[in-house]
């Protein structure tokens, strides 16, 4: 009788040990989930305060240069165009600030934002390049940083054909490639190096902050959702009978 008790006493010994262990890892298993789920909201959060941070930045950095636009309006005294491209300036920052509150937009959205500041540009430069905007229709509704094509193509107008002597061309594209978004900004302007030759002249000094901006974004955007966005600009005026610039923007289909 005395073996049966000592018996059922072990058993019910390591049935208590198993309840409270198998506890224990049911306890680190809820611990560990609310962990990882607080870092992923901590990264969240993170990611959209970085966001919000480089956007800012873009904003007054394309202000900057349009304000001197109108000034230069004002300046010749044409009282229309100044009216015109106020009106159109607050089109594009009312898109700019809806935008720049969300995280993604559509491609169809940030299509939207380009038309709006090449319309813009095109005025400032009186029709001094043409543009062409191409969208493949089963990536329209994909998700894309917002503004992250404006800083590229202010790079293509401003260094690219201000001191072009013929008219400059600007093409974008947006493609599906190998399950990604593709997007591509190709000119037709003076290329990266001949612009860089210039740059010490008043005209374009303190343009081009807007580039590192968006590489930046881009960085952020890897590293929060462990995504392999990436940028490539090449000088295609270096190649043989080659002109302009491509930026490739490869970004995941969202």
């Amino acid at each position: 009788m005395g073996l049966i008790i000592s018996v059922l006493d072990f058993v019910s010994l390591r049935l208590i040990w198993f309840v409270v262990f198998a506890i224990f890892l049911s306890t680190l298993f809820f611990l560990s989930i609310k962990f990882y789920r607080r870092k992923s909201i901590e990264k969240l959060e993170l990611y959209k305060y970085q966001m919000q941070a480089l956007i800012n930045q873009i904003n007054p950095h394309f202000i900057f240069n349009t304000l001197n636009s109108i000034q230069l309006y004002i300046y010749k005294n044409d009282k229309q165009k100044s009216i015109e491209y106020i009106s159109n300036f607050s089109k594009l920052m009312r898109q700019v600030l809806d935008n720049s509150k969300e995280q993604l937009i559509t491609i169809g959205e940030e299509v939207e934002i380009i038309k709006s500041y090449v319309e813009l540009e095109l005025m400032r430069f009186e029709n001094k390049f043409e543009y062409n905007i191409f969208v493949d229709r089963s990536i329209s509704q994909s998700k894309i940083l917002p503004l992250i094509t404006q800083p590229y193509l202010e790079n293509s107008i401003w260094h690219g054909f201000m001191l072009k002597e013929t008219k400059g061309l600007l093409e974008i594209s947006f493609k599906e490639f190998n399950g990604n978004v593709l997007v591509v900004i190709k000119d037709n302007g003076i290329g990266i190096k001949k612009s860089k030759e210039i740059n010490f002249s008043n005209v374009l000094k303190g343009k081009g902050h807007g580039t590192n901006i968006g590489e930046e974004r881009l960085r952020v955007f890897n590293k929060v959702f462990r995504k392999n966005a990436q940028v490539t600009i090449t000088d295609c005026s270096q190649n043989a009978d080659g002109e302009g610039v491509n930026v490739t923007i490869e970004f995941p289909k969202l």
